[in-house]
């Protein structure tokens, strides 16, 4: 990667999906081979300055794809000639695209038909890039396809320069998980790679918060209530993939490897080593930014109370958290109170010993916070 990008693809879906493109001026830089004369000792130097936001007149607007061809834009990829790869979440009567933008035509083309299982928020909502695409053209989709039993898988298909098309016989199946499709929601579906070839990958709790959990952390337990009204056994389990971030190495035969420093060492007993955050609700979008040691960020989609509700929690939050490692965050059992949909009533959750600290029901931390 260059020291200064001198073009960077964003993108918006709107009526009409589009990038923003900008082109910044490189830094000065010393001619290499001219060595400088002996220099005496530097001043101090004031402190470092948060860099000025890129004024609006730097961007401009390039229009991919529009229509209703294009479906329910979802993610996108850039590709080093300039071509854009981008994906829409599909449906399940009709699949899934990979779309490829061409900027030499300005035109755009379907790379890949997925065939889909998109009930709710499932469907083809991940696409990136290997590290080394340059030589290897490796694309890896995040997507739920049309097979039971039920799952969420990632693979890695091949793309092919001169048909410009990826090769569904090229796909192998890098991991896979079991999902539910009785209720929405949250899928999550957004990958990042860090410097060392390591691939993470958000996955939603697969769980609903409305009914009687009014928005709150859900948690019933009752047996007569669908089990997707209880985020303990995806988000708060440490068996399961889902309601979590989960960090691999992809190996060059298709299968993957585990990279040390995630959460669970390989062999903990009734946990899955892939883990690296746990107790997320809906990571939606997720990035590594491999300029700051690998560190991980992701868009947190907060609870959909509309308030405070006494004794139950606090209003929605969206954050953006970044934790310095693997980390367990204040899922859905570390609620402080726990409220008893039979009576309306709420009692303090008692801490076992060892558990993660007592943090308020939708507040995502990796911190320990004040019981309610």
């Amino acid at each position: 990667m260059s020291r200064v990008p001198q073009r960077r693809l964003l993108v918006a879906a709107t009526a009409l999906l589009t990038a923003l493109a900008t082109a910044v001026p490189s830094a000065a830089l010393a001619h290499p081979g001219h060595p400088h004369p002996a220099a005496e000792p530097a001043p101090p130097q004031p402190a470092a300055v948060a860099a000025a936001v890129p004024p609006t007149s730097g961007f401009e607007k390039i229009t991919l794809d529009s229509g209703l061809t294009m479906g329910e834009p979802i993610e996108l990829a850039v590709l080093p000639d300039g071509k854009v790869l981008y994906i829409n979440r599909g449906t399940s009567a009709g699949g899934g695209q990979v779309r490829l933008f061409n900027p030499a035509t300005r035109s755009t083309t379907v790379a890949l038909t997925l065939a889909l299982d998109a009930r709710f928020e499932d469907g083809l909502i991940g696409v990136t890039t290997h590290p080394n695409f340059a030589t290897n053209r490796w694309v890896y989709l995040f997507y739920s396809p049309k097979v039971t039993p039920l799952v969420n898988r990632i693979s890695r298909f091949t793309f092919n320069p001169a048909t410009l098309v990826l090769d569904p016989a090229s796909e192998d199946v890098l991991i896979e998980w079991p999902t539910e499709r009785d209720l929405c929601c949250h899928s999550a579906g957004s990958m990042s790679w860090d410097t060392g070839g390591n691939l993470y990958f958000a996955v939603g709790d697969n769980t609903n918060s409305g009914g009687d959990s009014a928005g709150m952390a859900p948690i019933d337990e009752r047996t007569t209530r669908n089990p997707q009204y209880d985020a303990q056994r995806t988000s708060g389990n440490t068996n399961d993939l889902r309601g979590k971030i989960n960090r691999i190495h992809p190996e060059n035969d298709g299968s993957y490897t585990i990279p040390s420093g995630n959460l669970f060492p390989v062999g903990t007993a009734k946990t899955r080593p892939e883990i690296y955050v746990m107790g997320v609700r809906n990571p939606y979008r997720i990035w590594v930014d491999r300029k700051a040691g690998n560190t991980l960020y992701w868009g947190e989609v907060g609870p959909d109370a509309g308030a405070d509700l006494a004794n139950r929690g606090p209003p929605p939050t969206t954050s953006s958290t970044g934790p310095p490692g693997p980390a367990t965050t204040a899922g859905p059992t570390a609620a402080a109170r726990t409220w008893r949909t039979t009576t309306g009533t709420s009692r303090r959750t008692p801490r076992a010993a060892g558990s993660p600290a007592a943090a308020r029901p939708g507040r995502s931390t990796t911190r320990p916070a004040t019981p309610a």
